[in-house]
């Protein structure tokens, strides 16, 4: 691929990065910077000094970094796809209760639900994450299917040459040491639209999709990155020949690109375009610590030269509870330093907010506010609106990954478990939820809801359930029921309403199962 016209994407962080660009890609100047990026993000993430190096000015062994990078991801991690969980539909309640026992089987034994809160997270800072379909065969049944986290150096998928959002291939790419050697392990997955596929039919239309093909090779590193001269290398412990996936139609891996052009293959962390700021708030504050520092130990001036009772020349010696002897007429003065670090502080503050107000985070964000402010809508959707409008963005991308991925578990599912959930009309549907990005005002709502429910904006049914998602133990619908019909003269004078409601005369809705 052309480097030119790919390496702008890094171009602002490229003058960073050459310390972290893995050697076995010096060649690829496009996926070499990609890959040191995620290496220079995390370390920025995590204060690593050799993130940025400072340069101070009076002591070289203490500067200070600031957790400037840290606290930017943290708390917009918070609002990204926030509390978010599966929830499956189906027109058949057995259906609908299938797959909710199969995926909550599957996702508390790969522990699903933290590993996307982490991947997330890392997907933030370095700007891709990736998640994989993985079975074996050989385990017992029920236990076949793993879904695991992708370090996103080792992602390189296979565009299609006439669409770049259409892949033809996936690959996983690694370093790996073997003896004392280094050699280049490739898994690859191929649709049958790559020239690679052993069923690959150019100019001819798929009835419907064909299984996707893999292969696992070990190359030698010697000339790796060019395909006319690279050799493979034995290794029994992971060789597999190419060969179709009986079953398996979708490519495995999952690449979830944060805030990702629309003609990019791969996302940009949300730290790009901040890098020179947070060099800025780190200087700011080693210049000032080290001003506070002189202020405190002092600097002094002299226009005489200390000597011993030799008359030999010394050194000043000062310290507590000592006396500076110098001749008479001499001057000994001590150094005007910095009268106030508020300037400082004050600039570094606002260096800090403008690498905040990038993604909209504000005092309300970071839980710097106001009572008054927190239970006013209005004023509350003002200050958090840049912020939600973000985050939403990144809820888009997320979502329609998620939706594909749970999609396709259920071929996964059929395939290596012999659970068929059926298609996407007849069959169960997930989809990922999300909870509030806000807290709610339960006080508030419970009163708004109380007099929905009794100007008959509301059935009882509703109300209930609106009250259950507030967090309140209610009877069940049974035990509602009778509850209503020995109450009913107080809540409901006439009665005609809740013995309507009663009955269950109104519309059944679609099985709804969540998937904790």
């Amino acid at each position: 691929m052309a480097d030119d016209s790919l390496t702008g994407q890094y171009s602002v962080v490229a003058p960073f990065l050459t310390a972290y660009v893995p050697s076995w890609l010096s060649g690829d100047t496009f996926n070499g910077l990609r890959i040191a990026s995620y290496t220079f993000y995390e370390a920025l993430y995590w204060n690593d000094a050799g993130g940025f190096k400072m340069t101070l000015r009076g002591d070289e062994e203490f500067p200070v970094y600031i957790p400037s990078a840290r606290r930017i991801i943290n708390t917009f991690n918070r609002y990204v796809a926030r509390g978010m969980k599966p929830e499956i539909t189906a027109q058949q309640d057995a259906t609908a209760l299938a797959a909710a026992s199969a995926f909550d089987i599957l996702f508390k034994r790969e522990r699903f639900l933290s590993l996307f809160k982490q991947s997330k997270k890392m997907g933030l800072i370095r700007g891709d994450f990736i998640l994989g379909l993985f079975a074996d065969p050989l385990k017992a049944q029920g236990s076949r299917i793993s879904i695991q986290d992708i370090h996103p150096s080792r992602y390189f998928p296979i565009p299609d040459p006439d669409n770049i959002n259409q892949l033809t291939g996936q690959q996983l790419i690694e370093q790996v040491k073997i003896g004392d050697k280094f050699y280049i392990h490739v898994q690859s997955w191929y649709k049958s639209s790559n020239p690679v596929h052993p069923n690959y039919n150019p100019g001819v239309a798929e009835s419907q999709p064909l299984p996707i093909a893999y292969e696992d090779v070990t190359y030698e590193q010697e000339n790796f990155n060019d395909p006319l001269k690279r050799k493979t290398f034995s290794n029994p412990a992971t060789d597999v020949a190419l060969d179709t996936l009986d079953g398996i139609i979708t490519l495995p891996l999952y690449h979830f690109g944060n805030d990702r052009a629309s003609d990019a293959i791969y996302g940009t962390s949300e730290l790009k375009g901040l890098e020179r700021i947070f060099l800025a708030i780190n200087q700011t504050g080693t210049d000032e610590d080290v001003a506070i520092a002189m202020a405190g130990l002092g600097l002094y001036k002299s226009d005489s030269t200390p000597v011993d009772v030799d008359g030999k020349i010394t050194d000043w010696v000062l310290g507590p509870k000592r006396v500076v002897e110098i001749p008479r007429g001499g001057i000994f003065d001590r150094v005007s330093g910095v009268a106030s670090v508020e300037p400082s502080q004050g600039h570094m503050n606002w260096l800090q907010g403008q690498a905040e107000s990038v993604l909209g985070i504000s005092d309300v964000a970071l839980g710097q506010v106001d009572v008054s402010v927190a239970e006013s809508g209005i004023a509350l959707a003002l200050r958090m609106g840049p912020l939600l409008d973000a985050s939403d963005e990144r809820d888009a991308d997320i979502t329609d990954i998620l939706t594909q991925m749970f999609h396709d578990l259920k071929q996964w599912l059929l395939v290596y478990e012999k659970l068929n959930l059926g298609d996407d009309i007849t069959g169960a549907v997930i989809m990922p939820v999300y909870g509030d990005k806000l807290p709610t005002d339960r006080s508030g709502e419970m009163d708004r809801l109380k007099q929905l429910f009794q100007d008959g904006v509301i059935p009882v049914q509703t109300y209930w359930a609106m009250l259950r998602k507030l967090g309140l133990e209610l009877p069940t619908d049974q035990e509602m029921t009778k509850l209503f019909a020995d109450a009913g003269d107080i809540l409901d004078p006439t009665g005609a309403r809740l013995a309507a409601e009663a009955t269950g005369s109104g519309p059944v809705s679609a099985a709804v199962t969540p998937v904790n």
